[in-house]
């Protein structure tokens, strides 16, 4: 399986990219959390979260880019 973004197949140039987690459809941008791609293998990614300063492995499929 390739690991893909938002229909984009990630490659080694995204790492650092900026990335935003959506927790469910249909959420604000206000339950958004920014963060930046460190790592993805699959269907997760790690990622560097603006706010809580804390690396957490994420499901692709609630990330998007910027």
């Amino acid at each position: 399986m390739r690991s893909k973004i938002e229909n984009k197949e990630l490659t080694e140039e995204d790492i650092f990219s900026p990335v935003s987690y959506i927790p469910f459809k249909g959420c604000s941008s206000d339950d958004m959390e920014k963060g930046v791609l460190i790592s993805y293998k699959e269907e997760y990614a790690r990622v560097l979260y603006c706010n809580s300063r804390t690396i957490q492995r994420t499901p692709l499929a609630s990330l998007v880019w910027g």
